[in-house]
């Protein structure tokens, strides 16, 4: 540690930490922190008691919580605290220590791995089955041991599923007459029995169902773990009859099993216990024709610290079909919204009914458990699980607003998951949010800000603008996002990598792209009746306003100039004639007058026929032309003044008209 001192100047080794010397008093550079860092991981990894105490002294409270900080453990993306779990060569005093010190610094050592299914320190030593280091957290957490993972598991769900010491096998015996089966059931290590003993003291709840409805005993009894049963059915609220394993109650399985005297089965009276374990099992009917006298009272509660009713039946829904041999199909047979396999398994086993009843009921869209960090519309858009998604927007009870909705489009493709037929379950989800703003935009058409129009030209620049064959058809999606106004004339913008400029896809204009019976279709799309809109054509942002660069490229190319034929085109044409064709005959006027003038000039000064009224008018003339060229440079055009031919020939006119005034012969 002596080289993070020298450096930042603090003190010496063996120097104590006066309060001069305090984190609130100091700020630290990256290169400092990461050499703490480093050396707090090598004194965990060494049981260095008195080093992690001075490297938590110097990391200032005020910077990014290292509890967060991931360090590259053994290839491992793990945090301080999760490595001192796992890692066999820490020591319990040293994980004690290090907590203790965690907690005395921020209050509680919260943590939460989002990287693996919402585990925390609890978990991960279960896992290990070390009771040790469980025993020296357990005096840290004071009681609070009744965490969940994102699949509701406590730490005694997560000790008897994930360890599985005693996992038991069917062997076949056979002799020359007969054969029969029969089960091997492995050695029970004590430390199960002994970590789970500890968890019980401590106050964990041995009736906490999981995902599937698991109770611990359900675990116990799977596994045969003889010395565990035993230990739970020595709890006096241990429930028995909430899960049926192979067709039986629990209760019923220790009856058939020898377990003569058994404790009287607990009864679920929590009313929002009993819901989530319906829904935890499947049983809709159950949870449709429960009391709904009750419901308003916990209809937004937490199972835990996970999730709502609503959120689980978005995952419990989605895990289903994961799971689900529809899922496996590698080839769609129809690209439809209306028939996929996503859809069969939300029909049968999406929880369909119970998400309705719960929004008919007032349930919260927008809760967001402490572990989940997306709204239900997010985490279901993302994912392409849009039958949910379907349900969101069009339920009477829908409070979705627009920025919700944009927030999710600026993410649809920047997001990717790695899941079945997940391109087209995303243009679903597109399709159905296209169809909500469609909806919203005749509510309110000043809802397209310019930030939320750059958000649907970068959507429908990923889109299959070309209209291949081999890739999905995006049609429908794309002529919807043009209707809200997204423009024909958005082309990506240039990314700089040092130096070196990145070009994204295409670096080319959306109408370039796009397919001619597209663009012809959304023309035809843009007039209704008597009305023209043209928002896809004119260029309208916070730094450009152009009406003709789109007519500008239609005109150049073969194939779509066909298209200026267009009502729409024509219609666009004459209304911009008629806005300034005054302005035409004015400036064409005006450029005869100076011509003329010019050409008057000349012949005189040739001939020694030198006028002052003839002087006076032509500079009169040539500065009103200056002024004119000079207001188009500064409020029009600025430097790209220059980039337009006819300016340059501006510019050589008045050139050469000051020559001819400021000559003394003709040249």
């Amino acid at each position: 540690m002596s080289e993070v001192y020298m450096e930042m100047g603090l003190r010496s080794e063996n120097e104590p930490l006066t309060n001069s010397h305090t984190i609130e008093n100091f700020s630290l550079d990256h290169n400092t922190k990461e050499i703490i860092l480093k050396n707090l991981l090598d004194a965990v990894l060494n049981n260095k008691v008195e080093e992690i105490k001075n490297c938590l002294q110097l990391y200032p409270q005020t910077d990014d919580d290292l509890r967060y900080y991931r360090f590259n453990h053994e290839l491992k993306d793990n945090s301080i605290l999760v490595i001192a779990c796992i890692d066999e060569n820490v020591a319990a005093s040293t994980l004690g220590t290090l907590f203790t010190e965690i907690k005395s610094k921020y209050g509680n050592i919260k943590y939460s791995d989002e990287k693996w299914y919402g585990w925390e320190p609890i978990h991960y030593i279960a896992r290990t089955a070390n009771a040790d280091k469980l025993e020296a957290l357990l005096n840290v957490l004071n009681g609070d041991v009744n965490t969940l993972t994102y699949f509701l598991e406590n730490a005694l769900h997560v000790l008897l599923q994930y360890e599985e010491y005693a996992v038991p096998f069917g062997v076949v015996l056979n002799n020359s007459r007969e054969s029969k089966c029969a089960t091997i059931i492995g050695t029970e290590k004590d430390t199960i029995e002994k970590c789970a003993r500890m968890l019980i003291q401590a106050g964990i709840d041995v009736n906490q169902t999981n995902f599937w409805n698991e109770t611990p005993i359900c675990l116990a009894v799977r596994y045969r773990y003889l010395k565990l049963i035993n230990l739970l059915l020595t709890v006096d609220s241990i429930d028995l009859d909430s899960f049926i394993e192979s067709g039986k109650t629990i209760q019923e399985y220790l009856k058939w099993n020898l377990y003569i005297t058994l404790p009287k089965s607990y009864i679920q009276e929590d009313p929002l216990r009993i819901r989530f374990n319906f829904l935890k099992s499947g049983d809709e009917e159950s949870f449709l024709n429960y009391d709904t006298s009750t419901l308003s009272d916990n209809i937004n509660s937490f199972d835990g610290d996970t999730c709502t009713m609503l959120q689980f039946c978005l995952r419990k829904g989605f895990l289903e079909y994961l799971q689900n041999d529809h899922y496996k199909i590698k080839r769609l047979n129809t690209y439809d919204i209306k028939d996929n396999p996503m859809l069969t398994v939300f029909k049968t086993k999406g929880l369909a009914r119970c998400v309705i009843h719960l929004l008919d009921n007032g349930a919260d869209t927008f809760i967001k458990p402490p572990k989940f960090k997306e709204t239900l519309l997010e985490f279901s858009s993302l994912r392409g699980y849009y039958p949910f998604v379907a349900i969101l927007l069009q339920h009477k009870n829908s409070n979705i607003e627009p920025q919700e909705i944009f927030d999710v489009l600026s993410k649809l493709f920047s997001t990717q998951f790695k899941l079945q037929h997940h391109e087209f379950y995303r243009n679903c989800v597109l399709y159905l949010l296209l169809n909500k703003l469609v909806f919203l935009f005749r509510q309110d058409t000043k809802m397209l800000t310019p930030k939320r129009c750059n958000i649907l030209n970068k959507v429908l620049y990923k889109l299959n603008l070309e209209n291949d064959d081999k890739k999905l058809n995006d049609s429908e999606n794309i002529q919807q996002i043009l209707h809200l106004g997204a423009s024909l004339t958005y082309m990506p913008e240039s990314k700089k990598e040092g130096n070196r400029k990145m070009e994204e896809d295409k670096n080319e204009m959306v109408v370039k792209r796009m397919d001619y019976s597209l663009l012809k279709t959304h023309f035809d799309d843009c007039i209704h009746g008597t009305t023209f809109n043209y928002n896809s054509i004119i260029q309208d942002n916070d730094k450009v306003y152009n009406e003709n660069k789109t007519l500008h490229f239609l005109v150049t190319d073969t194939i779509k100039q066909q298209l200026l034929t267009h009502p729409l085109l024509i219609q666009l044409i004459r209304v911009k004639w008629s806005k300034i064709y005054l302005v035409f005959y004015v400036d064409l006027l005006f450029y005869t007058f100076l011509l003329m003038g010019i050409y008057w000039y000349t012949v005189c000064q040739y001939f020694g026929h030198y006028t002052k009224g003839l002087y006076i008018c032509y500079w009169f003339l040539l500065i009103f032309h200056v002024i004119k060229e000079s207001i188009q440079f500064a409020f029009l055009y600025r430097w790209k003044y220059f980039l337009d031919p006819p300016n340059i020939l501006e510019i050589a006119t008045i050139a050469c008209c000051l020559t001819t005034i400021f000559s003394t012969k003709y040249l």
